[in-house]
């Protein structure tokens, strides 16, 4: 499910007052895996996840990418265990969980 942030300022907000220091360019919710992403003008790429034993809050899991300039959008693959990222440099990265490292990594 695709969402264009634009249209709602006070998502856009939320999310830059918690973790994104700039714009949020998309969010994109999995339905399967009931995750969202989120990419900003700040190159940062987050995955939000909750568990039942967080009392369902919002956990945001930052994401390595290498891209020099801004991210543009953002999407998971039907899985939903990866995603790609565009960044306005045109390159394309493929995310996925890294298990040995706990952490989300994005490469070209």
């Amino acid at each position: 499910m695709k969402a264009d942030i634009e249209c709602f300022p006070e998502l856009n907000h939320f999310f830059s007052s918690l973790q994104h220091y700039s714009n949020v360019n998309s969010l994109e919710w999995h339905p399967v895996t009931n995750q969202l992403l989120s990419s900003s003008t700040d190159r940062g790429i987050i995955v939000w996840s909750h568990k039942p034993e967080d009392n369902n809050k919002l956990r945001p899991n930052l994401c390595a990418v290498k891209e020099l300039k801004s991210n543009l959008f953002a999407s998971w693959n039907n899985r939903g265990d990866k995603f790609c990222v565009g960044g306005s440099s045109g390159h394309v990265f493929i995310g996925a969980y890294n298990e040995q490292l706990n952490f989300w990594v994005a490469l070209s």
